[in-house]
């Protein structure tokens, strides 16, 4: 940061009417020192060491110790090869995300890879990847995880010993063979710690890839004959934790420091209480919660001056999770104050639907700072730096929220602060800010989203806030009992916390907007119906296979018999249900006629189940038949077992296209629906649903299946080209981006003598017109690229006296627009838009001009 207190630590006596004197206090304009961010590039390197001893018997049990390390250059996904820091962040933003739309693990590359992995590597995979995460949110300090004894039978089948040849081993006494047998489980460490760094890599952010892990194993074997059996394994693997989140800040360690891994969840959670606190005190209109958010987040904290100095590097998230934190001693810098700031905006509602928040940084006054641009409701973008609301003298100070700038443009602004009185004695000196935008924010953001609006924002602009609408809630319990059978909610709120029914043998699954099917309404809801509306309880028998028999119910009075066909008292059912779901046919129920003659057999139990409530229950993929004996007719039900879900967990798809398969099974689907349909809306398919986007966003795609719900979350992108328009010929690079696009991209230039492109980074080699087009994942955009010839001043060196005005122009070609000018010392000199400078005091001023991001300096002496 460069301190400018030395520059405005100076006293303005101000005579007033009478004697009294006003003091200007030392202000320092806070701005920070941020390193640029390197990669890290993390390769697969596995360095195993073996210790496997057997002794020639029937019987025995052994071990084996691996260890597994991550170093160098290599292929990892691009998350897996962020550091730590990085990972948290991602992780933090997750819990946002999941806070705004939901639970739902979210993977970077859309696949989940568990499903990649066979047999035993599944088990393991759920195993660690629960540990794992539990390790994320500080619910435990240990990683070591020890899995127990797994049963290898399921995963080997009804054949699981084997002869050497069958293994392709020389030796049934060796670690090969063993080995061997566990690959046939399908059991592969190397597969599984890869998936689980793809599937988690943020969830992970405290694992050590330097070290890496290791684990050791324990396997239950036999060998009879020339037949080798494995019937069980047990692991313990070792994850090394990094020393920024160890325990003793060492590293290659399995001990987490539980405050720290905890602080994360703790953040968000304390920033959604932030949220409501807003609303419960009042604050009605956007205004009002931004203004509640600066104040918030300046009383809760303070600038970090040493850590201005370089001690802390751009990117660390505790600067985020210092705020929440509720301790004094942490403090924090401009990322901490703007971050802080854009998190609570982005968990709360405002009136204003196209409302935003942005992160930008650059440099002010010299120095590299992060601030926010917000966009309110009259469409335009205002200035909110919350470091520079901050200050030591308790006094509240808006000078720069929600302002604008005169001399905005989409490369930089300057912004005039006034004077502020802290007391009755002193103020707070005024000044003018200079802001100028960094490449990556150039590149990141539209030339709409970094040009301010003119002027300040007017609150009395927004229009005010409707009143409450009071909406009545009728809970049916279809079938049930319920306590409270209404209650009333507010239109735009919250269901908040809703009553649970109860129904003697039945499982209370949700409330629902339709008697069948329809969404499932949490307390979390919003609530978007204006009108009175219903809400009903869903339920699901409770599966008891083993329930006692029902009592005989009396004769009913015999019934002239008519002649019967054998035939007629034999049904065939075919029923398809997914691993998991569950079908209620009342046909196969026990009733009080069947009494004792009533009987279920089933082939094979492992594939699926059916009780005497007639449930059928999926359990794993396959095919198996079962038989239910009534008193009066038997049932044959040919069950499929089928598998069901989402072709992966996250879509990444652009405006317009369609996504078919989503959802594959050869089951029926009970319901689906979109959470956001404007953006993404689901369709049936043969054998399935697919997704057709429509607009940028994102939404979560449920669907339930014989009971059983499953989701998947739906990201819209909108891609253009974002980045400079102009170049001059200096003979550097700019970078071009594709906003809100993923995925490879493509990039060509119409015109190679003017200006060149090469993933992106164009440069320009003679003044005229180029188009640019990139292609990104079918989506064609072009943006047209200027090349001017260099500004420069007519002198690098300018002589005037006091009092004699000079012209310090860029020179410019005609088209190429206006430049800003400044000068570094006020008291010397000013200098007008149209680069005059008027001469004050003698001395050398330096005469900076800002034109499309780009900086020009020149001197001027001042003689007497």
């Amino acid at each position: 940061m460069r301190d400018l207190t030395g520059y405005l630590k100076r006293v303005i006596p101000v005579l007033l009417a009478g004697t009294m004197v006003l003091t200007a206090v030392p202000l320092t304009v806070y701005a920070d020192l941020i390193d640029e961010e390197s990669d890290l590039l993390i390769a697969v390197d596995e360095d195993v060491t073996a210790q496997y001893g057997m002794d020639k018997g029937d019987d025995y049990e052994s071990s084996e110790v691996i260890e597994k390390t991550y170093e160098g250059n290599g292929t990892l996904s691009e998350a897996d090869q962020e550091d730590p820091d990085a990972l948290l962040e991602g992780y933090i933003d997750r819990l946002v995300r999941e806070e705004m739309y939901g639970d739902g693990e979210i993977t970077p590359d859309g696949v989940a890879r568990r499903e990649s992995l066979v047999g035993a590597n599944q088990y393991m995979y759920d195993f660690l990847s629960e540990k794992i995460q539990d390790v994320a949110a500080g619910k435990i300090s240990s990683t070591v995880f020890d899995t127990g004894t797994i049963d290898l039978k399921p995963y080997l089948g009804s054949k699981y010993s084997f002869t050497k040849e069958e293994l392709g081993v020389s030796d049934l006494y060796s670690n090969e063979a063993v080995n061997a047998v566990l690959e046939k489980a399908g059991i592969d460490m190397s597969q599984l710690l890869d998936a689980l760094l793809t599937d988690y890599p943020y969830d992970l952010y405290w694992f050590d890839k330097t070290y890496g892990y290791s684990y050791s194993w324990s396997p239950s074997t036999n060998i009879s004959g020339n037949r080798l059996s494995v019937s069980s394994v047990s692991y313990t693997i070792q994850m090394y934790v990094s020393a920024d989140y160890s325990k003793n800040s060492y590293t290659q360690t399995t001990n987490v420091n539980t405050t720290k891994t905890g602080a994360a969840s703790n953040t968000v959670s304390k920033a959604v209480q932030v949220v409501e606190k807003a609303v419960s005190e009042g604050c009605k209109t956007d205004y009002e919660k931004l203004k509640y958010y600066k104040t918030y987040i300046c009383d809760s904290t303070t600038y970090n001056k040493s850590a201005a100095a370089g001690g802390i590097a751009y990117g660390d998230p505790w600067q985020l999770i210092y705020v929440f934190d509720g301790d004094p001693s942490t403090t924090v810098v401009c990322e901490g104050y703007s971050k802080a700031f854009k998190l609570l905006c982005d968990l709360s509602t405002f009136n204003y639907s196209s409302f935003d928040c942005y992160l930008m940084s650059g440099k002010m006054d010299g120095g590299n700072h992060m601030w926010n641009t917000v966009r309110m409701n009259d469409g335009k973008y205002y200035l909110v730096d919350v470091t520079n609301c901050d200050n030591d003298y308790g006094v509240e100070d808006n000078r720069l929220f929600l302002v604008g700038s005169p001399s905005a443009s989409a490369a930089s602004f300057s912004v005039i602060r006034p004077d502020l009185p802290v007391s009755s004695t002193s103020y707070l000196v005024g000044d003018t800010i200079q802001y100028a935008y960094d490449n990556d924010t150039i590149a990141q953001f539209t030339e709409t989203e970094r040009t301010l609006a003119k002027d300040a924002y007017d609150p009395s602009s927004a229009p005010e806030p409707e009143p409450d609408i009071n909406v009545s809630v009728t809970l049916d319990a279809n079938g049930g009992a319920v306590d409270t059978d209404k209650i009333t909610v507010v239109y735009g709120s919250v269901y908040g916390t809703l009553p649970t029914p109860s129904f003697e043998g039945n499982n209370f699954e949700g409330w629902y907007t339709s008697k069948s099917g329809g969404d499932k309404v949490l307390s979390t809801t919003t609530v978007t119906n204006k009108d009175a509306h219903t809400l009903y309880a869903h339920w699901s028998p409770v599966s008891s296979p083993e329930d006692p028999e029902e009592p005989e119910d009396p004769e009913d009075p015999e019934d002239p018999e008519d002649p019967e066909d054998p035939d007629d008292h034999k049904v065939v059912l075919n029923v398809a249900v997914v691993e998991g779901g569950k079908i209620l046919n009342p046909d196969l129920a026990k009733t009080g006629e069947d009494g004792r003659d009533y009987l279920i057999t089933i082939g094979d139990k492992r594939i699926a189940a059916v009780n005497n409530k007639g449930m059928i229950q999926g359990k794993k993929a396959g095919t198996t038949t079962a038989t239910v004996i009534k008193k009066d007719r038997e049932y044959t039900i040919n069950i499929s077992v089928v598998k069901a879900g989402f072709t992966a967990k996250t879509y990444r798809i652009n405006t317009g296209d369609t996504v078919s398969p989503i959802f594959t099974t050869e089951a029926e689907i009970s319901s689906y629906s979109s959470s956001k349909p404007d953006i993404a809306q689901v369709y049936p398919a043969a054998g399935g649903l697919y997704v057709v986007a429509d607009k940028k966003g994102t939404s979560r795609i449920t669907v339930v299946c014989n009971g059983k719900k499953y989701t998947a979350t739906v990201n819209v992108y909108d891609p253009c080209i974002d980045g400079v328009s102009t170049l001059i010929l200096d003979n550097k690079t700019s970078a071009l981006k594709v906003k809100n696009g993923y995925g490879k991209t493509t990039w060509e230039s119409d015109n190679n003598d003017v200006v060149t492109v090469k993933n992106g980074k164009i440069k320009g080699l003679s003044k005229g017109t180029a188009t640019i087009t990139a292609v990104n994942n079918g989506r064609i955009m072009t943006k047209v690229i200027k090349v001017f010839k260099v500004p420069e001043f007519e002198q690098e060196k300018y002589v005037t006296s006091v009092g004699t005005p000079v012209s310090v122009v860029l020179k410019r070609d005609d088209d190429q627009g206006d430049p800003v000018y400044s000068v570094n010392n006020g008291r010397l000199a000013e200098i007008d838009e149209d680069g005059i400078l008027i001469p004050k005091a003698k001395g050398t001023v330096k005469v900076t001009a800002i034109l499309d991001g780009r900086k020009y300096t020149a001197q001027v002496k001042i003689n007497p």
